[in-house]
């Protein structure tokens, strides 16, 4: 099998998307040595340098889709990859519909598996399902949605649904060390932490919630939050009229994605407080689920179906938007010590399953099957 992983991303890149594809690119490489490939838009770092690596070198950000659709197939002409044993392999909806395109006017005999992390609304989704050869997708709610949306029949062995994935490693490595004397960070205090963006698809992510259950907890709880655009944090502490609760909020503007691990070991719970709304609500799942569960922290989630679907098994849930209800599962996992350990026990195990090297062997064998 030729494995194409296609995407218009440029590097270096700090959002979580490029994150993602470039540790499952890494993982592909591990796995299939030369026969993968990754194309890209544009990359100038360090991180692909044991993968092979096409670059197309796109200067101008608008215009790639169309860019890719007149430059893929010399590249399939010249790499020879007009071969049902060739697999392109992309999340990104515009470059998925180019090689639909693409195959229906050569002709062209490669397979093609779409990845979904969500689903557009648009014409696009159902084009893609019904085009795909194979479709992997990152939870069974997720799957069941596009299936439900789309009304394309699909059979299930075309459909795989993947989780994952995280680093154990590197979290592991962070045993022992103080980190909150190299990150600033109260040590005589009992710290909750949010950590990632505070808002996505301009929805913002529970964060006045968790603030408001500070009133129902102790004051030697503080609340962290880690992620933030600086007007993003000036705007919810503006919010905040009582000091004595203003006191006891931490603010960390968006860190580097290598420090991000630091913060999620030197706090003592870790909440995701999605509201119940979409795509919260539905089918979008965080990659912070499987940074969290390799932390070796309590975690504290939403009790959303798609956040249950992971982490029913070793997570504290709570009524989503309740910041009273979030305040009594703060304070029973402080008072109940054992229980945690299970948990977090649990929630270890699930990290060891859900690694990025796992996740690239479990679609690898979906393709080869």
């Amino acid at each position: 099998m030729n494995f194409i992983y296609l995407t218009s991303k440029k590097y270096p890149s700090k959002t979580a998307d490029h994150f993602f594809v470039k540790e499952m690119a890494k993982a592909y490489g591990r796995i299939l040595k030369d026969k993968l490939t990754l194309v890209l838009a544009g990359d100038t770092s360090e991180f692909f340098k044991d993968i092979k690596v096409v670059n197309t070198q796109i200067l101008n950000e608008k215009g790639r889709t169309l860019y890719y659709l007149f430059w893929l197939p010399f590249f399939i002409k010249k790499q020879k990859l007009d071969s049902p044993e060739t697999v392109f392999f992309s999340n990104d909806p515009n470059l998925l519909v180019d090689l639909i395109v693409l195959r229906k006017i050569f002709r062209f005999k490669y397979k093609i598996c779409s990845e979904w992390h969500m689903l557009y609304d648009s014409w696009k989704d159902k084009f893609i399902v019904k085009n795909s050869d194979y479709l992997v997708a990152t939870s069974k709610r997720l799957c069941d949605t596009i299936l439900d949306r789309t009304k394309v029949s699909v059979k299930p062995d075309r459909f795989l649904v993947v989780y994952g994935g995280s680093n154990i490693e590197k979290y592991d490595s962070l045993t022992g060390r103080d980190l909150r004397d190299e990150l600033n960070l109260p040590k005589d205090k009992i710290l909750v932490a949010y950590i990632g963006m505070f808002k996505t698809l301009g929805t913002t992510k529970g964060i006045d919630m968790m603030i408001e259950a500070l009133s129902y907890l102790p004051e030697n709880v503080s609340m962290v939050f880690v992620g933030g655009k600086h007007e993003e944090i000036e705007e919810i502490r503006a919010g905040i009229t009582d000091p004595k609760i203003r006191e006891r909020v931490i603010f960390v503007e968006r860190q580097d994605i290598e420090r991000v691990p630091m913060y999620q070991k030197a706090v003592d719970i870790l909440v995701i407080p999605s509201p119940d709304k979409p795509p919260f609500s539905n089918y979008l799942l965080p990659m912070k689920v499987y940074e969290y569960i390799a932390s070796k922290k309590p975690i504290v989630y939403s009790d959303l179906p798609i956040l249950r679907e992971v982490l029913g098994g070793c997570g504290f849930s709570f009524k989503p938007g309740d910041s009273k209800d979030l305040a009594g599962v703060i304070t029973s996992i402080n008072g109940n010590p054992e229980v945690v350990k299970q948990k977090t026990d649990l929630c270890y195990q699930l990290a060891k399953q859900t690694t990025w090297d796992k996740r690239a062997q479990n679609v690898i064998d979906f393709l080869t099957k």
